[in-house]
């Protein structure tokens, strides 16, 4: 058993969307979303997906959770928008709601890399981008309703050298 799961199937790339063959790129597209589609639409069994799996082979990865209270949350910057150079948090905009944060207060951004101090910042909590003047830094809400940290028309991981795993320990609070 796995989670709760009783098998765990290995989908066979056969099972791709029609004419993604050649490409990885897009497999939450081609191979994951596709087939569960057709799961769901009873046009595939499950064991027809792919071979079984040994669910003891997988490996878990114990990822740190996010921390919030009055005036302070904490995490880790989990992934870098990699067409912007934007860092993106674990923390939810729930967090943020929890400790009493609100668009257009000035925040201060800790960043730690391996316990040393790499980033520590004043930067607005900000709607939109267009709120902070080109290079300036800001804190926004993105897609994923995740806490994330930028630089307007610019690279916040280039500019601070800064990277992405749970290594990049983030802290954010009232100034």
């Amino acid at each position: 058993k796995f989670h709760g799961v009783e098998e765990v199937r290995m989908i066979d790339y056969a099972n791709r969307r029609p004419t993604s063959e050649g490409s990885a790129v897009f497999d939450g597209r081609d191979l994951f979303g596709y087939n569960a589609a057709r799961l769901a639409a009873g046009q595939i069994s499950f064991e027809e997906l792919g071979p079984e799996y040994p669910a003891e082979e997988i490996v878990m990865i114990d990822m740190p959770k996010a921390h919030s209270e009055e005036g302070m949350v904490s995490g880790y910057f989990e992934i870098v928008d990699p067409n912007f150079g934007n860092m993106w948090s674990n923390i939810l905009a729930e967090d943020f709601e929890h400790a009493g944060f609100e668009y257009g207060e000035e925040l201060v951004l800790k960043v730690e890399h391996e316990g040393e101090t790499v980033l520590e910042k004043a930067m607005p909590y900000c709607k939109a981008f267009g709120d902070v003047k080109k290079g300036e830094p800001l804190l926004y809400t993105n897609e994923l309703l995740h806490v994330s940290a930028a630089l307007s028309e610019g690279s916040m991981l280039e500019e601070y050298k800064l990277g992405f795993g749970p290594e990049w320990k983030v802290e954010i609070r009232r100034k």
